[in-house]
């Protein structure tokens, strides 16, 4: 009885590409190698921000679980970063093209940003960490931030 598992029990490799929306494949690899079996590989593509996964399905299942569970606009990080009295549509661009992430706005004024974020940190926190001391908010719209001034809010004196 034991031979017979053992004669079914063959690894059959199956092959997957993950292509990633808004978390680094970069990083997500480091989640799906702690998940592999032993014979499980991955390969990283910059390029695509994809991941290439070989390994027997019930693995690739867990896999997939991950990417569904990371690969979201509210879970994207954004890598160190600092900008030094730049015009907030020159930073709004550089943070989109970093990120991969859509973000439109009307019309805002060039204002100066000054900011250093030392560490990764998640793309809508650093949003409104570079907005809001100018007036202006995000919003998510099918997966593109649109950026617009702040309501005015207006202080009554009694």
């Amino acid at each position: 009885m034991e031979e017979e598992v053992k004669k079914r029990d063959v690894f059959t490799p199956v092959k997957r590409v993950y292509r990633l929306n808004f978390a680094s494949a970069k990083l997500l690899s480091l989640k799906i190698s702690e998940i592999l079996s032993p014979e499980g590989k991955y390969e990283v593509d910059d390029k695509t921000n994809s991941i290439l996964v070989v390994d027997a399905k019930k693995f690739l299942e867990k896999v997939e679980e991950i990417v569904k569970k990371e690969d979201s606009l509210e879970k994207s990080l954004l890598p160190p970063l600092s900008f030094e009295q730049k015009p907030l549509s020159e930073v709004l661009s550089k943070v989109s093209e970093i990120s991969g992430v859509n973000i439109i706005w009307d019309t805002i004024e060039d204002e100066k940003v000054t900011a250093r974020f030392e560490k990764p940190l998640p793309l809508l926190k650093a949003l409104s960490f570079i907005l809001s001391p100018h007036g202006y908010e995000y919003r998510v719209e099918d997966g593109v931030i649109r950026i617009k001034k702040s309501p005015q809010q207006f202080l009554t004196k009694t």
